[in-house]
């Protein structure tokens, strides 16, 4: 039991950590896309008030306030068999990289 709560504090410690090194930019997280049958998981960075990759790749729009980075994890569900036309869409993970 011990041995269980000493992984569940070293787990919750290194996520925390993890943030916080994306956060002041001393890690980039990583662009993926990954799929398993009907499930895709992407993770993205986007530039806001840019559009969002994931809806628009390459949308830019001139003349904004500050620009803000953004790491989104995507998870994507197909909502038809072989289709990826209308999945459904969770956001699992959202966080601000840099000041």
């Amino acid at each position: 039991m011990l041995i269980l709560a000493v992984g569940c504090v070293i787990l919750a410690l290194s996520c925390g950590l993890g943030a916080v090194a994306v956060r002041q930019r001393v890690i980039t997280p990583p662009n993926l896309s990954l799929e398993l049958g009907g499930v895709r998981l992407v993770g993205i960075t986007s530039n806001s008030p840019d559009c969002t990759q994931l809806i628009a790749p390459g949308c830019i729009r001139p003349n904004q306030a500050p620009t803000v980075h953004i790491y989104t994890l995507w998870l994507l569900v197909q909502s038809q068999p072989n289709s990826w036309s209308q999945p459904h869409i969770n956001q699992l993970l959202w966080l601000q990289i840099g000041e």
